[in-house]
């Protein structure tokens, strides 16, 4: 957020999209997908009534709860898969040493 506030004044609500944007583009650790969830809040903020922005705002929250769980299922299945293979390379290694 601070490199957000860095490049933009909190004036001027035209440039607010275009700020944010470059801004959610260089947050690490997410795929395409959140990157545009992330991004369209930007597209939000300053340029509908309040109750708009709220609406639109909460749409978003629960598209990023669904990445989140997606997320989770892919980090419980991926958790699986590496615990067995560490198992299996160790039974391999077992085998090879005896």
């Amino acid at each position: 957020m601070e490199k957000f506030y860095s490049q933009w004044d909190g004036k001027d609500y035209s440039k607010l999209s275009e700020v944010w944007k470059k801004v959610s583009i260089g947050i690490k650790g997410l795929n395409d997908e959140e990157h545009m969830i992330i991004s369209e809040i930007g597209t939000i903020i300053g340029h509908y009534d309040a109750e708009s922005q709220v609406k639109s705002l909460i749409y978003i929250e629960k598209r990023l709860e669904s990445a989140i769980s997606k997320a989770e299922d892919k980090k419980h299945k991926n958790s699986r898969i590496y615990t067995m293979l560490g198992v299996v390379s160790g039974l391999v290694l077992l085998i090879l040493v005896v």
